[in-house]
């Protein structure tokens, strides 16, 4: 009910800024080239805002007509509706994450003879740890799910760390790219160019991975309200006392 307002605010806005800049040199048969590409995104990420306005999901036709929503089970004299009421409850729905990636290169292209071209090169990319202006993000205190303690009695701040600046506990600090190619002209000046490759490339991860860290517990909470009691329903306007949203 309600339309689909309650998946909204969500998405991301995106400022991204970028430097590049190359030097060319040639010497003898050498050309050389250098330069940098830096690029940065500052992204305003709504990933927690879906659903914090709340949504009721209708199953029976008498829960319709009565305005209530009503438990699935069904005894001699109670309801039978089904109907639920959800809603998140956000620390925040918007949060600001920034990321950048820095590349250096340095190419040598060198004519051997008439016939053959060798291209050498070598490029380092410093991608950044994704970090949260607000300290948002939170992780499991050992790591995964699967290693934390479960028991009842450990509290969850014992089993969650919260308030991070850094997104993942640490990255490859840099990531080297060799790569190197050949132009061969088997017949002198002709129209027969044999040329070949071969070469290591990173990327830059997607930001959205951050979306992932900002909804981890207790960042979001989300609860799902199916009927009071096994024989009662609860009323859905914030009129009537007992509804749904107290």
């Amino acid at each position: 009910m309600g339309g689909s307002d309650n998946v909204y605010p969500q998405g991301r806005k995106v400022t991204q800024w970028q430097i590049v800049d190359d030097v060319s040199w040639t010497k003898g048969n050498h050309g050389v080239k250098f330069g940098v590409d830096f690029r940065r995104n500052d992204i305003s990420s709504f990933a927690a805002g879906p659903n914090t306005s709340g949504a009721v999901t209708i199953n029976s036709m008498t829960d319709f007509y009565n305005g209530v929503i009503s438990p699935p089970l069904t005894l001699a004299t109670g309801p039978t509706g089904g109907s639920t009421y959800s809603q998140s409850f956000a620390n925040s729905t918007h949060q600001p994450i920034a990321y950048y990636s820095l590349g250096l290169f340095v190419q040598d292209e060198w004519r051997v003879s008439s016939k053959l071209k060798l291209t050498l090169a070598l490029r380092a990319d410093r991608n950044s740890n994704e970090v949260c202006q607000h300290d948002c993000f939170s992780r499991p205190a050992d790591g995964s799910f699967a290693s934390i303690d479960h028991s009842v009695n450990t509290p969850y701040n014992a089993s969650i760390i919260t308030g991070l600046h850094n997104a993942f506990p640490s990255l490859e600090a840099v990531g080297w790219g060799p790569r190197g190619g050949f132009a061969w002209t088997p017949f002198g000046n002709s129209n027969t160019v044999i040329r070949g490759g071969v070469g290591i490339f990173t990327d830059l991860y997607q930001g959205l991975i951050a979306d992932r860290f900002i909804t981890n517990l207790p960042n979001v909470s989300a609860f799902t309200l199916g009927g009071g009691t096994l024989t009662s329903s609860v009323p859905l306007s914030p009129d009537v006392a007992g509804n749904v949203l107290k």
